[in-house]
């Protein structure tokens, strides 16, 4: 929202935003978290409170929630679209393990389960009370390199470019994928799907290419590369590390790996208190909301304080217009940047897998990872 310099109510429906460089992703960002109307009377509330009172417009208004247990939402009849609402109520449910997730879906005790692990996918399938709703993410997971945020940059990793490409074509993302998710993912190495508009084909997802990482290495006069990689409590994401630390070190990454809670890791990272950290990202349809967060000089996740103004000028070149023939041209060319950098290595996007009970009619789950009411209902 940086280009965003101020707004102006017009008159009581109407507001103009105002912008301080032509910015064509705005009405994506607008049509996204940055463009919810919150109340002007809760924004005057403290902090805490509007998270315990939230009021803002749609389909459902807000009852209420217990931290970490649920959150409950009841429909709301002045929505605009109130009559495709068949839902009277949702009840949005905290369970972090995704094996209880499985069993209380099975059980009935769900309607919807969100996040299914890729190895259940096959089990729920057969269950003829249940169903699996699999559809393309734009979210993905980059490992993310410190390359210039204080001591901690003075490594290998962190001084070498060639070290960093050397690791990614240590990685067989093929075999990740049928190891860690059941060849349900999407290998990937840009932060764009491959596939998708904006993926540049010119630089292909890589196979592992073992011989050409240990030239890298040894082009860049080093043998061994000891570093630690910060990833998150999610059990899968230790597997996916586990895997990923097994195949470096076939060219001679020591790789160490630390598990911390999300809040400890960010802290961390901001602070340049890292080697390398594994994140994720859920992705945004308009290409500004993915690769430029991470590689702009300020980009809000370039917590490894890489920096290219060149790549910077090419990013704000490409929000000028919303031509794909006039934008993709310019992402092209911050990609082969991006590749010749390597400040990040991307491994895989997600799928969404949703597991559904048979009751459930109407569902529509997006790209976005977010799923629409309307039209939606749940049979007796």
């Amino acid at each position: 929202m940086e280009p965003v310099s101020g707004t102006e109510v017009v008159d009581p429906h109407t507001l103009r935003v105002n912008v301080s460089r032509p910015f064509a992703p705005l009405i994506l960002l607008l049509a996204n978290r940055p463009g919810t109307p919150y109340s002007t009377k809760l924004l005057d509330l403290p902090t805490d409170q509007i998270g315990q009172h939230p009021v803002c417009a749609g389909a459902f208004a807000f009852k209420d929630r217990v931290a970490q247990d649920h959150i409950t939402l009841e429909r709301f009849p002045g929505y605009w679209n109130a009559q495709a609402i068949k839902i009277p109520r949702v009840i949005f449910r905290t369970i972090t393990d995704s094996n209880i997730r499985k069993v209380d879906l099975e059980a009935g005790a769900l309607d919807i389960s969100q996040k299914i692990s890729p190895p259940d996918v096959a089990a729920i399938s057969k269950n003829p009370k249940l169903r699996i709703f699999r559809g393309p993410s734009l979210g993905f997971v980059p490992i993310e390199f410190n390359v210039a945020n204080g001591k901690a940059a003075d490594t290998p990793l962190g001084r070498d470019p060639r070290v960093r490409q050397a690791f990614s074509l240590a990685i067989d993302r093929e075999a990740l994928n049928q190891v860690a998710f059941d060849g349900q993912y999407v290998p990937s190495n840009q932060f764009e799907a491959p596939g998708s508009t904006y993926f540049d084909a010119a630089h292909p997802v890589p196979a592992r290419d073992l011989e050409a990482a240990k030239k890298l290495l040894a082009a860049a006069g080093v043998k061994e590369v000891n570093f630690t990689l910060f990833v998150g409590t999610d059990p899968l994401d230790a597997q996916v590390a586990q895997i990923i630390q097994a195949m470096v070190k076939d060219v001679g990454f020591n790789m160490k790996i630390i598990t911390q809670d999300a809040a400890a890791m960010v802290a961390a990272t901001r602070r340049g208190d890292f080697e390398a950290t594994m994140l994720l990202w859920s992705g945004r349809a308009d290409p500004d909301g993915n690769a430029p967060i991470w590689l702009t000089c300020k980009g809000f996740v370039n917590w490894g304080q890489y920096c290219n103004p060149k790549l910077d000028d090419l990013y704000r070149q490409a929000t000028v217009s919303d031509d794909v023939a006039k934008r993709k041209p310019l992402y092209d060319q911050a990609t082969g940047i991006f590749f010749a950098d390597q400040p990040d290595v991307v491994i895989y996007h997600f799928a969404l897998l949703w597991g559904l009970s048979a009751k459930v009619q109407g569902f529509h789950g997006r790209p976005d990872g977010l799923w629409r009411p309307e039209g939606m209902a749940i049979a007796q």
